[in-house]
């Protein structure tokens, strides 16, 4: 209840404080979406890797793990949108840069995440473990392209 309510709270400032921008900012909603998405999976994952055997184990804790990641880069990228757009400085290039930085961070983490998704997806014969796999391929495809969006809106 607590995350939510911070979550919430969260979404709630960067929202309606970049309604003031002058700039678009699809990014920011497509992030907490997919967010959510990864959240959704991630509930679920403990009691997978509790059913699991062998080598599907490790698959499932290595998502969990990429999730984990993957929420905290989003959150501090989430923070520092925040402190720039409370501070008034959404406009500075340093802090552009900043931001397309942290967004080509997660970009990369990305790619990486992929490789070993897509390289773990044949290995198994687990139909939920590949269920869970193709899960988080789909999310880390759609953050990879939310990341690119928001470095072209961060630029404009």
């Amino acid at each position: 209840m607590k995350y939510k309510l911070i979550s919430f709270l969260c979404f709630f400032i960067v929202f309606f404080y970049s309604i003031s921008f002058s700039k678009e900012l699809t990014h920011i909603e497509k992030l907490f979406d997919i967010r959510e998405e990864i959240t959704t999976q991630g509930k679920s994952i403990p009691i997978l890797i509790k059913e699991a055997q062998y080598m599907d184990i490790r698959t499932f804790e290595r998502i969990f793990e990429l999730n984990t990641s993957i929420l905290s880069t989003i959150e501090a990228y989430f923070r520092m949108v925040k402190i720039s757009i409370i501070k008034k400085n959404n406009n500075n290039p340093k802090i552009i840069e900043i931001l397309n930085n942290w967004l080509n961070f997660i970009n990369n983490q990305c790619t990486y995440d992929l490789e070993y998704l897509n390289s773990s997806l044949p290995q198994s014969n687990n139909k939920e473990c590949i269920e869970q796999i193709q899960i988080a391929i789909k999310n880390i495809e759609n953050l990879y392209e939310i990341t690119k969006l928001g470095i072209q809106e961060n630029k404009s």
